[in-house]
């Protein structure tokens, strides 16, 4: 601990975890809305950046919260500071790339594009495939509504593929056994079923 701080301001990295814990619990899936009050997890963030100041999670927290409350502008404006910033500068232009496709700006591509360049670290690239992912669907919807014909995004197709390769290795079944899930044929009943 640094001993050049007033005795109340020394934590122990215990305490600094469980008030993360805490916070990040309190966001709950952000998208969904804050699982907590708002307020209370305001203040959470707030004895964060004054117990560690050179802790960047409180800024990654209070990004979400703005998300999880639906500031989309706000959101964009802490992680495009994170994105610029020293540390954890990759992670910051991920979690801007999110925000950015939140509010529907096509910037978010350039944002997700710096990201994979990077290469990493894998969280990072994982969230911008997860967006990438998100986006080609979104697409792929559109089009299904214009035209009523629904074709699964190669991304999609290639996050499967990707995932059953991981479980299972060169053994690996087709993406599409007889009987197995066929994620195209799911999504086209359910359109079936809307209308």
């Amino acid at each position: 601990m640094d001993e050049s701080r007033p005795t109340y301001l020394r934590c122990s990295q215990a305490a600094l975890n469980e008030l993360i814990d805490a916070a990040s619990l309190a966001l709950g899936g952000a998208l969904d809305g804050p699982a907590a009050d708002p307020y209370d997890i305001g203040l959470l963030i707030d004895a964060l950046r004054v117990l560690a100041p050179q802790l960047p999670a409180a800024d990654m927290f209070d990004g979400m919260l703005h998300v999880a409350l639906g500031n989309f502008d706000d959101a964009v404006r802490v992680f495009a500071e994170i994105a610029n910033g020293r540390t954890n500068a990759i992670y910051g232009k991920a979690l801007l790339a999110f925000a950015l496709q939140l509010k529907r700006d096509p910037e978010w591509r350039i944002a997700a594009d710096e990201v994979l360049a990077a290469g990493s670290p894998a969280q990072a690239v994982a969230l911008v495939r997860a967006l990438e992912r998100q986006h080609d669907v979104l697409l792929a919807k559109e089009h299904a509504d214009r035209t009523g014909v629904w074709e699964l995004p190669e991304s999609a197709v290639a996050a499967n593929g990707d995932a059953t390769d991981g479980a299972e290795g060169a053994n690996a079944a087709p993406a599409n056994p007889a009987g197995g899930f066929d994620a195209q044929a799911a999504f086209a009943h359910q359109q079936y079923l809307r209308l």
